[in-house]
């Protein structure tokens, strides 16, 4: 897949914010640790806990989609390029495709540290198969960008014969 050939792409793991958010997250469990009154022969530990944090938040993967003239693709991006995965669902197979969610940058950090709530909420997209077969997938794609890529997916399919 060339990016060239992409219609359209989210490029969330690029934006300033999914890295304000992962500082901020970082920052929670960092400083509880950080002033834990251990003994000096125990200190290296707290140390290595950090550390072995702060390389989890940065190469956590981030979910992103994309789609081109023949492909939905589901993306799991990574700063460190073998943990990055992508998924092509070929639009030709797909019968019909939906979404269902709230998540939208206005309600995002709020929902995201609410009691009871476990990392936000994320947005739905549910495809059908020609083969009446489904499928689910939970994704923190905010819903406008998500609806501009279904827009996108449903205009491609149209044009392509079952």
């Amino acid at each position: 897949m060339a990016q060239d050939n992409l219609l359209y792409k989210t490029d969330y793991i690029n934006k300033p914010w999914t890295w304000v958010k992962r500082i901020f997250i970082f920052c929670l469990f960092a400083v509880p640790i950080g002033s834990l009154k251990l003994e000096s022969e125990y200190m290296w530990l707290k140390l290595v806990v950090i550390v072995v944090l702060l390389v989890l938040f940065v190469i956590v993967p981030r979910k992103e989609m994309g789609i081109c003239k023949e492909y939905l693709y589901l993306f799991d991006v990574s700063v460190v390029s073998f943990l990055t995965r992508k998924r092509e669902i070929k639009l030709a197979e797909i019968e019909s495709i939906r979404v269902a969610g709230i998540h939208s940058k206005l309600n995002e950090i709020l929902d995201t540290f609410a009691p009871g709530n476990h990392g936000g909420y994320k947005n739905k997209v549910e495809l059908t198969y020609v083969n009446k077969s489904s499928e689910s997938f939970e994704l923190a794609v905010y819903k406008d960008e998500l609806k501009k890529i279904i827009t996108i997916a449903k205009q491609q399919m149209a044009n392509i014969e079952h």
